[in-house]
């Protein structure tokens, strides 16, 4: 489905500009037509409009809504357009996401990358607190926008893979569904049966998507703080596969082999996140 400037969603929002494009979904920015509100609209595209995919979508506006830190973007409402692809309207956000930011810049001082991340992590924490594992964290999904006063305040963006852990709380259905249908014991070869993002999985998550829990999460911060200040993944792969094998057998480098400037104490954290022994 496309949409374009002009085009008026679900009656009440009319499209100004695409913001992102991707294989399942298009964001784009509307107004509100009576409101006058600006809000990012997240919606499914109609070609890959699956029972799995739907529920994944309207997991993550359930998941995020529950949440009601600073640091994770607001759901406002949800619906279904008349071709039956689902919706939810999102609090607009200027700025950018920390993997563009790394692009412009290259490595991050390691005092910002830490002001960031410790506000992500208090929305992970938050997550947590109510059992939601998000388990796909990666600078792409920490957004960086700037509040009244011009200071930077990170957003933690799309739940769509996160899942709830029994922590006295229902699961929603289909949480640990992975595409392709592999067994949980296997260790999957195809990107499309992963639920997340495989630079970013601990070893637990590429095996098997069911058994991402709130380590998981914690691994995949780890990794991130590795990736901003060095600029470098901590594993390093020519295919999926040969990834997989060195998130599960592969010894990391030390982040000061890649930039000796770095503290001591920075570098402790980042190795405690990526411990593989628990």
């Amino acid at each position: 489905m496309g949409v374009g400037p002009g085009e008026v969603i679900a009656g009440k929002y009319r499209v100004e500009r695409v913001l992102g494009e991707g294989g399942m979904g298009i964001v784009v920015a509307a107004r509100h037509v009576q409101l006058g509100q600006l809000y990012a609209l997240k919606f499914m595209r109609e070609d890959v409009m699956t029972a799995e995919y739907k529920s994944r979508f309207l997991r993550e506006a359930r998941n995020t809504v529950r949440l009601k830190s600073k640091h994770v973007s607001r759901v406002f409402d949800v619906g279904s357009l008349e071709s039956g692809a689902p919706y939810m309207v999102l609090e607009y956000l200027e700025g950018t996401d920390l993997s563009a930011l790394l692009q412009q810049r290259g490595p991050l001082p390691v005092h910002e990358v830490c002001e960031y991340v410790v506000q992500a992590c208090e929305a992970i924490a938050e997550a947590h607190s109510h059992g939601i594992v998000h388990r796909d964290l990666k600078p792409a999904n920490v957004f960086l926008t700037r509040g009244t006063q011009g200071e930077p305040i990170v957003k933690v963006l799309d739940f769509g893979v996160s899942k709830v852990q029994d922590l006295g709380l229902s699961s929603s259905g289909g949480d640990d569904t992975r595409p392709g249908g592999s067994a949980p014991d296997s260790v999957v070869t195809r990107a499309s049966d992963l639920l997340g993002s495989p630079s970013y999985m601990a070893p637990e998550q590429v095996i098997s998507a069911r058994d991402a829990d709130t380590q998981s999460d914690i691994w995949s911060i780890g990794v991130i703080l590795y990736r901003l200040t060095t600029g470098k993944a901590p594993f390093q792969a020519q295919s999926l596969g040969e990834l997989i094998q060195s998130i599960m057998h592969g010894t990391i480098p030390s982040p000061r082999e890649h930039r000796p400037d770095l503290p001591a104490g920075f570098e402790h954290v980042v190795m405690r996140c990526l411990e593989k022994d628990r």
